[in-house]
């Protein structure tokens, strides 16, 4: 018997970058393991901040100015990540999905079970997702 080849995934609505976004679609954020980590440090160092705030009574105004000026230099600074590239539309990377990174995700094999074309009404069109 010959080896079994599956078609590519392209045109799937679940296909983006090569990875497949199926299982965070189904159960958003439950896998902590796919978070961009340049987000991850960054709600840490924010967690900080707001832990130092209520040490030194700083009022919320303040905080978000603190945070501000911080986000600003982190952002002309970069996101320091290896697999980093610049989003047009946003100050973002273009592997962002959410707070996920889609590198992360399993890689995509082709055309699975799950396969579905990108341009047919599916489940995850009545939700509001892509």
């Amino acid at each position: 018997m010959g080896k079994l080849h599956f078609f590519p995934g392209e045109g799937c609505l679940f296909f983006k970058y090569g990875h497949c976004v199926y299982e965070e679609i189904l159960n958003p954020g439950y896998n902590r393991h796919w978070q961009c980590q340049v987000l991850v440090k960054w709600e840490k160092e924010y967690d900080h901040l707001v832990n130092q705030a209520e040490y030194f009574q700083l009022n919320p105004s303040q905080v978000e100015g603190i945070w501000e000026r911080r986000m600003a230099r982190k952002i002309i600074s970069g996101w320091n990540c290896p697999h980093y590239i610049s989003c047009e539309e946003e100050e973002s990377c273009i592997y962002l999905h959410g707070n996920i990174c889609i590198l992360a995700l399993p890689k995509c094999m082709g055309r699975c079970h799950l396969y579905q074309y990108n341009g047919h009404k599916s489940i995850i069109d009545d939700l509001g997702e892509e």
